[in-house]
């Protein structure tokens, strides 16, 4: 399994420790599950763009039948991504806030950090990842009104590498422009190490948070037992 220590604080240290780490995952115990009042708090407080606590968006992530186009609401597992990838500036970090725990123990959260991927990447496939422009699309219906087209790969000025991705059984990054690369064969690459690897899991219990560095690691979800009420409470922090 790939090796990710989350930084474990407590509720009176979250917001400090979580303000001066932001390329960790940091995870939070609380005595009870938290009210989406209360995430929306700890949200506003770590953004480091001012927003009101009301204003910030809360999605809860449940299982929901009646929904048919959402991995995401359904029982199956979720593939690693990262999230708001058709966006030009998707969110630093996220948070997910437990409220329900899986019936049957199911449904761990999922992450390779993206420094192992480079690390495990042969050279031209870097090269490919960095250089080349992939279309990233926010629906999968044909529309491209609101897809991005960018490399999978950045690098910060610190030197830190920062990841863009989503792919899955319906939609893999299209290239736009190999630039002379081997955009395509880094793709199927890509997606095929993040399918076969063994991630990170850690099962979320009711009353815990964990803030995620959006770009740092991608993430996903293992199934679902059957009929399963685990919910999470989801908020991107800006």
């Amino acid at each position: 399994m790939i090796d990710l220590v989350p930084l474990h604080v407590q509720p009176d240290e979250f917001v400090r420790r979580a303000q001066a780490a932001p390329d960790d995952v940091v995870l939070c115990r609380f005595s009870r599950p938290l009210t989406q009042a209360e995430v929306q708090e700890y949200v506003s407080q770590l953004s480091s763009v001012p927003v009101a606590p009301e204003e910030v968006d809360v999605r809860a992530i449940t299982h929901t039948p009646s929904v048919t186009d959402s991995t995401a609401l359904s029982l199956d597992r979720l593939a690693l991504h990262t999230d708001g990838a058709f966006l030009a500036e998707p969110p630093p970090r996220f948070v997910l806030s437990c409220t329900r725990t899986d019936d049957g123990g199911e449904g761990a959260s999922t992450f390779v950090p993206v420094d192992f991927i480079v690390d495990s990447a042969p050279g031209w496939a870097v090269e490919s990842l960095e250089r080349a422009s992939f279309r990233f699309l926010k629906t999968y219906d044909g529309d491209l009104t609101d897809s991005y087209v960018g490399p999978v790969l950045t690098t910060d000025h610190d030197g830190a590498r920062r990841i863009r991705w989503r792919a899955d059984h319906l939609y893999r990054p299209e290239v736009v422009d190999a630039r002379g690369t081997r955009a395509a064969e880094a793709v199927a690459w890509l997606h095929e190490l993040l399918e076969t690897c063994d991630p990170f899991r850690y099962v979320l219990q009711a009353g815990e948070l964990v803030v995620i560095p959006n770009r740092r690691v991608v993430h996903g979800r293992t199934a679902l037992s059957d009929a399963s009420h685990r919910e999470l409470l989801r908020a991107w922090i800006f």
